[in-house]
């Protein structure tokens, strides 16, 4: 039953690795937009 779970951890571990660059760069995509909306206005 524990490896099952060492498994599941890492199997969750690896998606987060692949995932987070991918986050990442979207959430600075739209920080970008946001900040050059900010400056436009000002």
């Amino acid at each position: 039953m524990m490896q099952l779970k060492k498994i599941d951890i890492n199997l969750n571990y690896s998606y987060l690795v692949i995932a987070k660059p991918t986050m990442l760069n979207n959430e600075f995509k739209n920080i970008k937009k946001i900040y050059f909306k900010i400056l436009k206005n000002k």
